[in-house]
């Protein structure tokens, strides 16, 4: 009967290796892709921050025009010169 339980102790200890070698590799796996999602996101948001930057003038110069629009439209007869 020892023999039989000493046998059964050291398959235990065995599994129990193994699981604790599978349970760290996933645990590294999840912290690696962690890391690589902030990463990730960490360009979106940066590339479209830098997009904006790049963009802003050209998006001021758009503003305005809209601006002097919707004031022509609003008072058309100011433009328009009729003699």
């Amino acid at each position: 009967m020892d023999n039989e339980l000493e046998k059964l102790l050291r398959d235990n200890l065995e599994v129990s290796k193994d699981n604790n070698h599978t349970l760290r590799k996933i645990l590294r796996h999840e912290r690696i892709g962690k890391v690589f999602s902030l990463i990730h996101w960490t360009i979106i948001i940066g590339s479209a921050i830098g997009i904006y930057y790049v963009l802003q003038p050209y998006i001021d110069v758009l503003k305005e025009a809209y601006v002097t629009w919707q004031s022509l439209l609003a008072d058309p007869s100011q433009y328009i010169n009729i003699q």
